[in-house]
């Protein structure tokens, strides 16, 4: 593509290393590469036959062509979802540190909501100008639903954009980013709902201000099957707990922040040969 991929512009020109100001340093620029990169994941979900799933949806997988506008490349781990199929299974859970669905993470099984995962994650790098996982570990869906219990959501957006804009429209985004990051599938919207939102014919989505613990296994299978794989682990944290997403590794032991220590940090491995491991938090409600 003559204007390369998203990451190349985004993260030079919000990382202090600008040389001049690009269309990435634009409010409507970066409002209108939302869109299209809606636009194009909602055509592979609900226009396109057969159902197609990308499964890594990510700034640098985001082609700019010559007006700027952007395209969804690089389909190296795209799957076809047999008709009447709603999931493809994979061995390992590929893709990217940091845009995996957890339950992506912990099944192998991609689905339109895991990719709206990725698309949620990707809307906020988008918006706030930071990468999706900081050198700490620290994930930025974490970060921005921080300022959001907070009432300091405007605080996440991206001050080195050069024009002026709607609070209200970056909020939109934003919001519409945690709604998409969600860590249970069944609480994300889907991209028509997504789309709607971004073009305002709907508004913005509610989004809660507390993060929500990650269910697993879902709700919706533990009842088909009380006797499942998982049925020893969720007795012994009682009738009350759910497991909360932590932070995915690429070596055990490798990250460890304030955040970890302290929490019941424990490493179960992914399906599969993958090296990768997904650390969760055990949390009690009180």
């Amino acid at each position: 593509m003559p204007n390369d991929s998203l990451d190349q512009h985004l993260f030079r020109w919000s990382g202090g290393n600008q040389q001049q100001p690009t269309p990435i340093s634009r409010w409507d620029t970066r409002y209108n590469m939302v869109k299209d990169i809606a636009t194009g994941l909602h055509y592979v979900h609900h226009e396109y036959e057969p159902r197609v799933l990308h499964r890594d949806i990510k700034a640098n997988n985001i082609m700019i062509d010559s007006g700027f506008q952007g395209r969804l490349g690089d389909f190296g781990l795209a799957c076809v979802v047999a008709k009447g199929k709603e999931s493809y299974t994979d061995i390992g859970a590929p893709g990217t540190l940091g845009f995996r669905a957890p339950e992506y993470i912990h099944s192998g099984k991609a689905t339109t909501k895991s990719d709206i995962f990725a698309f949620g994650v990707l809307v906020l790098e988008i918006v706030t100008g930071k990468v999706a996982v900081d050198a700490q570990h620290h994930h930025l869906a974490d970060w921005v639903w921080h300022l959001h219990k907070e009432g300091r959501l405007p605080d996440a957006i991206d001050p080195t954009l050069t024009t002026e804009f709607h609070t209200n429209d970056a909020k939109r985004l934003l919001l519409l980013g945690l709604a998409c990051c969600q860590p249970n599938p069944s609480d994300r919207p889907t991209m028509v709902k997504a789309l709607q939102i971004i073009t305002k014919s709907e508004p913005p989505t509610d989004v809660p201000v507390e993060k929500p613990g990650f269910v697993w296994p879902p709700e919706e299978e533990q009842s088909l099957s009380s006797d499942n794989n998982y049925s020893t682990e969720q007795s012994s944290l009682g009738v009350h707990q759910t497991v909360t997403v932590g932070i995915e590794m690429t070596e055990a032991g490798q990250a460890s922040s304030s955040e970890n220590r302290g929490n019941g940090l424990h490493h179960r491995p992914i399906a599969g040969t993958s090296k990768e491991l997904f650390s969760i938090y055990h949390t009690a409600e009180k």
